[in-house]
C-alpha cells in the first residue's frame, strides 16, 4: 500500500519463523540506536520501501548478539537480502540510496524474474 511505512522488527525469537514464511525478497537492516550511519540508512530504507515494494525488517545488533554473529554481521549498518530462507546478498556500511535501489532491482531480476 503506497504511503504505508512499516518496518518490522526481528529478533532472535522470531527470526527463523518469519524467514520461513516469506516468499519474496526481503531486506533485513542490522543497526543500533547509537549509530549515526544507521540512522541515515534507516531514512533511506523508509523511502525505498514504498518505491521498490519490498518488505523491510530491522534487527538491533545490541539486543540480538547471537543472531548478529550467526549471520556474520561484523559492521553496521549492514543490509542482508533474503529470498526463500537464504541470504542472497549483503551491503555493508553507509550506502547511497541509488546503490541500494540498484541492488534491489538486480536481485528482483535474478530471483523473481521481474523486468
Amino acid at each position: 500500500m503506497k504511503g504505508m511505512i512499516l518496518v518490522l522488527k526481528l529478533d532472535e525469537n522470531n527470526f527463523n519463523n518469519i524467514i520461513k514464511t516469506e516468499n519474496n525478497i526481503i531486506l533485513i537492516n542490522f543497526n543500533a540506536h547509537w549509530c549515526g550511519p544507521c540512522k541515515i540508512t534507516n531514512d533511506i530504507l523508509l523511502e525505498l520501501q514504498d518505491e521498490e515494494n519490498i518488505k523491510i525488517y530491522t534487527i538491533n545488533v545490541d539486543d540480538n548478539p547471537n543472531l548478529t554473529y550467526q549471520l556474520n554481521v561484523n559492521n553496521i549498518p549492514t543490509i542482508l537480502f533474503f529470498y526463500k530462507e537464504k541470504a542472497i546478498s549483503k551491503l555493508t556500511g553507509l550506502k547511497a540510496k541509488q546503490t541500494i535501489k540498484e541492488k534491489i532491482e538486480e536481485l528482483k531480476k535474478l530471483y523473481c524474474n521481474i523486468q
